[in-house]
């Protein structure tokens, strides 16, 4: 949050998570008080407020870049009738666990593969040392064979 103007791609990610999700800021929408444009005491017309990937979307096809203007400073009840208040972590997770049925099985379908490729590996070194040790007994008795032919003759 407090290097949202510093780089693009991390401002362009974090306004496309608070479009996506319907969210504002970290855990609250005050979160953005952290950044040094937003900041109540800041300079500037971002004082007190928060970015407008944050605001309700409006039937106005233009985008107000001002819409959350001073809205730190407004209370909840207010601010919740023109931004989104609830904050990012908690709209993620919210999506996470309504769509948990899906991860699970894309989790499952990149673990079982990987499961299974352990357990074949393992059970090849378990064949191989038996064939190991079968290999070394016959050789072995062989070799018993030929001192015991060899004494005998």
């Amino acid at each position: 949050m407090s290097t949202y103007y510093d780089d693009v791609d991390l401002k362009n990610f974090v306004d496309y998570v608070q479009r996506e999700f319907e969210c504002c800021g970290g855990l609250v929408y005050n979160d953005w008080t952290i950044n040094p444009y937003h900041a109540c005491d800041a300079p500037g017309p971002s004082a007190c407020g928060v970015p407008y990937s944050c605001c309700r979307p409006t039937d106005n096809p233009l985008i107000n870049s001002m819409c959350g203007y001073e809205t730190i400073s407004m209370s909840v009840q207010e601010s919740v009738k023109i931004i989104h208040v609830r904050g990012c972590i908690d709209g993620v997770l919210d999506y996470l666990w309504s769509n948990l049925d899906i991860f699970g099985g894309i989790l499952l379908g990149i673990l079982l593969p990987q499961i299974l490729g352990i357990w074949l590996a393992l059970s090849y070194e378990f064949v191989l040392l038996k064939v190991v040790d079968v290999h070394d007994r016959n050789t072995r008795r062989l070799k018993d064979e030929e001192e015991f032919l060899t004494m005998s003759s």
